[in-house]
């Protein structure tokens, strides 16, 4: 709009100097037509009274030429050395001669006054003008600004109706909707992403990620109070996973996360996160100390009913404190972890709430060498047992042998938990010891004249302690009348993580005359590498393997190929982690020589009372209900 006012603004300026132009042509014209009138009387009027005086005339009218000539004789010539512009036709007059009877007179008026002030017209007039139009455009372009900036501010408003042009309002409103609409798409499809990348796949609650976000979002708050952080801890995984496949273990993890979610639905703004493998954390914001206890009661409720289906004992573990916003949060994690350090040495699937700050990290760590140093010191131990069933008569399984600790009070702790507590202190050697020397002195109460053999479980410890080492050949070189009926039981990813290791420990217990199982056997063709070099007298199949021949046609050929080498080699093969009555048929059709699983029979405490040989050749129990 600015560009059109400027553009009409000159060109009407350009066509009013036009006009002026010519208006001051014309009005210059006249002036030197009157100029020329009053030199041409004079000359006339001069000469006719005989006063011609030519000097006089040429100054008084600025002439530039001036002939006088009577009866063909000159009498006066004047001839200036002006030149004769062009432009002095278009402004003098062209009839510039007098003649009367014998007198003839010719003169010539200079251009240059009337060109000059004609000049200085023109320049003003257009000046002017210009000016005028030069205004114009600015008074415009402020009102024309000041429509510009009420349409920015509708704009940005969006209040498209307040704009004068009807076709750009539709036009925007058109696109304001269409924007809008997208905009809202755009946003659903973040949020899906934001949900999807905050989601644990397995469980369904946030992950470790949107745990940090929301507890940092948590501190920085500026209200006042206290709220909840508890770390809920899944103690049997390892064993699960160990015991009967890892798919087990993730529907175990599964089912605890879904404890955990239904326990704090009944709390504000209470959110559940997986923040590890086997760990929850829960955030409460404004939570209570009373809370804990009601949560912890929903939370219990819900163990009772899932241990009686599942028959676990050791479900999970609850550590908890209160926090507000001005503390830092490596403290309020210390309270934390010393919390669940404390709950998992206490009562079974039990929890504490941790007020005051520890020491960090160390203090909990402290709790968890007394714990162990205690319970080495006691023997605070009992001995589990699962028994292994044959399906070939010609061999001899044996039984599992699982150790399970416990606190002054009588409560049981969880294993994997005194396990990881102990390497990290340096005490797994002679906690191993003490397990070992259990189960041997075990063995010779229960004995009794039954050839039932023992199975026994080693760490990755027994690998690299040159100590253990030592000790476990004279232990069994001590005890050399039962030694046979031993089987050391060690993990093939354990054994294949150092070779060299694994081919020393095997040839100690080959020397004792003790027996060697791999469990968790099966892990690919790599597996048979192993099995060259350590010639094991048993091995045990990857529960993992027996829960796919539903879907997987390959691992029932992998099996098959294990079977057939095994059986040429004079190694006995154990499926272990057995769930069903179908897999059991899978694996007898495969010519399998013994099962270990929940179909045959669960793990049972090991009394003075058990009768090893019954136990061996008593048949296999009915299935009870298993989990998964």
């Amino acid at each position: 709009m600015s560009i059109s006012a400027q553009n009409k603004a000159f060109g009407v300026a350009a066509i009013l100097s036009l006009v002026c132009l010519g208006v001051l042509y014309f009005v210059s014209r006249g002036e030197v037509s009157r100029v020329a009138d009053q030199a041409r009387e004079r000359i006339e009027a001069s000469v006719t009274n005989s006063s011609f005086d030519g000097v006089l005339l040429v100054n008084e009218y600025n002439l530039t030429e001036l002939k006088v000539e009577k009866n063909g004789s000159s009498i006066y010539n004047y001839s200036a050395p002006e030149l004769q512009s062009p432009v002095a036709s278009i402004i003098l007059p062209l009839d510039n001669t007098i003649s009367s009877n014998d007198v003839k007179v010719s003169y010539s008026l200079s251009p240059s006054p009337a060109l000059k002030d004609l000049l200085i017209r023109v320049c003003t007039a257009v000046v002017s003008i210009l000016l005028s139009a030069a205004f114009a455009v600015s008074i415009v372009s402020k009102n024309n600004e000041k429509d510009i900036l009420d349409m920015r501010k509708a704009i940005v408003d969006k209040r498209y109706e307040d704009l004068p042009y009807e076709e750009l309002t539709q036009v925007l409103t058109k696109q304001e909707k269409e924007n809008s609409t997208k905009l809202k798409d755009a946003l659903e499809k973040v949020e899906t992403l934001e949900t999807q990348a905050a989601i644990d796949p397995l469980t369904g609650l946030f992950n470790r990620n949107m745990f940090k976000r929301d507890f940092t979002r948590e501190l920085t708050k500026q209200t006042n109070g206290t709220s909840i952080l508890g770390i809920i801890r899944s103690s049997s995984v390892q064993d699960i996973n160990q015991s009967r496949g890892y798919q087990m273990g993730d529907k175990y993890i599964h089912d605890v996360a879904e404890m955990v979610n239904n326990a704090i639905k009944s709390f504000n703004n209470a959110k559940a996160y997986r923040i590890s493998g086997s760990d929850f954390a829960i955030l409460i914001p404004g939570g209570k100390e009373e809370q804990i206890m009601l949560l912890n009661q929903d939370l219990k409720v819900q163990i009772e009913s899932f241990r009686k289906d599942f028959d676990f004992d050791s479900i999970c573990y609850s550590g908890y404190t209160l926090f507000t916003n001005n503390e830092r949060e490596e403290v309020i994690f210390s309270r934390a972890d010393f919390a669940l350090a404390r709950a998992q040495t206490g009562p079974i699937n039990g929890y504490y709430v941790q007020k005051e700050d520890t020491e960090g990290y160390l203090q909990g760590e402290m709790h968890w060498r007394q714990t162990v140093l205690d319970i080495i010191n006691r023997k605070a131990i009992t001995l589990y047992y699962q028994p292994i069933r044959s399906m070939n008569i010609s061999i001899r399984p044996y039984f599992e042998i699982y150790a399970r600790f416990f606190t002054k009070d009588g409560e049981s702790l969880s294993t994997e938990s005194i396990l990881a507590a102990a390497l990290r202190h340096d005490l797994l050697v002679r906690l191993e010891e003490m397990i070992i020397e259990s189960i041997i002195a075990k063995y010779r109460k229960l004995q009794k004249g039954s050839d039932a053999r023992f199975g026994i479980n080693l760490s990755a410890n027994a690998l690299i302690s040159t100590s253990f080492l030592l000790w476990l050949e004279r232990t069994l070189l001590r005890n050399a009348d039962i030694a046979p009926n031993l089987v050391f039981e060690i993990d093939e990813q354990i054994l294949s993580s150092n070779v060299m290791a694994a081919e020393r420990l095997f040839s100690i217990i080959g020397r004792s005359h003790a027996n060697t199982s791999i469990s968790h056997f099966g892990h690919g063709i790599e597996s048979f590498t192993i099995y060259r070099d350590l010639k094991p007298n048993y091995i045990k199949l990857d529960p993992n393997l027996c829960q796919k021949f539903d879907n997987d046609l390959s691992s029932l050929q992998f099996i098959r190929m294990i079977i057939e080498v095994s059986h040429r080699l004079g190694c006995v093969v154990v499926a272990e982690g057995v769930e069903s009555i179908a897999q059991k048929q899978h694996l007898e059709n495969l010519y399998i020589d013994a099962v270990q699983g929940y179909v045959v029979a669960k793990p049972a405490e090991l009394t003075d009372e058990v009768d090893l040989e019954k136990e061996k050749n008593g048949p296999a129990p009915e299935p009870r209900p298993m989990y998964g």
